[in-house]
């Protein structure tokens, strides 16, 4: 389990990127925090398109938030579609600023989130470094119910304050079946082919309530294509249809599964992924999309 829930915080956050690309502004660490006494963005901010993540998780018996605001880089194109279940995301990146980053965040004042069984007062801070860190946090007991809405507000800076509410999804999840092989407990699927002109299943078990997102990502810093497509978990089963399948690029790939509550927010000029997510236990294999 601890395995494959590093592999799903990792990755969480990856594909996020994949969607807006690394996170980064032209500002220092120092200007921004020197921005942070004021509610209005400084001359540091660039115009232009911005994006951004907030995700809780749940898993090991313990809380974590990530965040992050940003301006998208430069030579970076990215579309996004909706086919059935699944919300694809399709980035080539050109220009020697298509990945820049200073690994830096704009600043989006205080995230409290709160809900369900939540310790009071949980949620992180923007940080003099010009981050918001990642932290993990035990926890006693569940720290939801599935259905409980948990909400998220910023106090806002660079990025105007928001709030976003969503319901809790179930504490976990198996997958039990992926690319119609068997995975044992804690392996992984390996490389296995998989034929991008046909639909591509995937079923699991431990999810008794709310929703889970099964991601389908292929390509490399120059094309990048995921799929987050969304499914009733108590359905234990589900696909990606044929025609999203056919976008994956021909290759290396991976998939992951985790039960999991997902809304967008825009903000200004910023649009922001938020997201409750929980662990899963052999949440997904590599693969070769053929």
């Amino acid at each position: 389990m601890v395995a494959s829930t590093l592999a799903f915080v990792v990755s969480g956050v990856a594909i996020v990127a994949c969607g807006s690309d690394a996170s980064g502004t032209a500002a220092s660490a120092e200007s921004k925090a020197d921005a942070s006494a004021s509610s209005n963005t400084p001359a540091e901010w660039i115009p232009g398109n911005h994006g951004g993540y907030v995700f809780l998780r749940y898993g090991n018996d313990k809380l974590s938030v990530v965040a992050s605001f940003f301006q998208i880089p430069g030579g970076r194109v990215c579309s996004t579609t909706t086919s059935g279940p699944c919300v694809l995301t399709d980035c080539t990146a050109s220009g020697v600023d298509a990945g820049a980053s200073d690994g830096l965040s704009d600043p989006a004042g205080s995230i409290a989130i709160t809900g369900g069984s939540i310790p009071a007062g949980y949620g992180t801070t923007y940080q003099d470094d010009g981050t918001y860190v990642y932290k993990e946090t035990p926890v006693t007991g569940a720290p939801w119910n599935v259905g409980d809405l948990i909400t998220f507000t910023t106090s806002g800076e660079w990025v105007p304050a928001f709030t976003a509410t969503v319901p809790a999804p179930a504490l976990g999840a198996t997958v039990a079946t992926l690319a119609g092989e068997a995975l044992d407990a804690g392996a992984d699927a390996g490389a296995a082919p998989v034929d991008r002109a046909q639909p591509y299943a995937v079923s699991w078990t431990g999810a008794a309530g709310g929703k889970v997102d099964f991601v389908v990502s292929s390509g490399d810093t120059t094309h990048a294509v995921s799929a987050t497509c969304t499914f009733d978990a108590a359905a234990g089963a589900g696909a990606v249809p044929a025609g999203v399948m056919a976008k994956m690029v021909p290759g290396p790939g991976e998939t992951l599964l985790y039960p999991a509550s997902d809304t967008t927010v825009t903000s200004g000029q910023y649009t922001v992924s938020v997201s409750v997510q929980s662990g899963a236990t052999n949440g997904g294999g590599k693969l070769t999309f053929q």
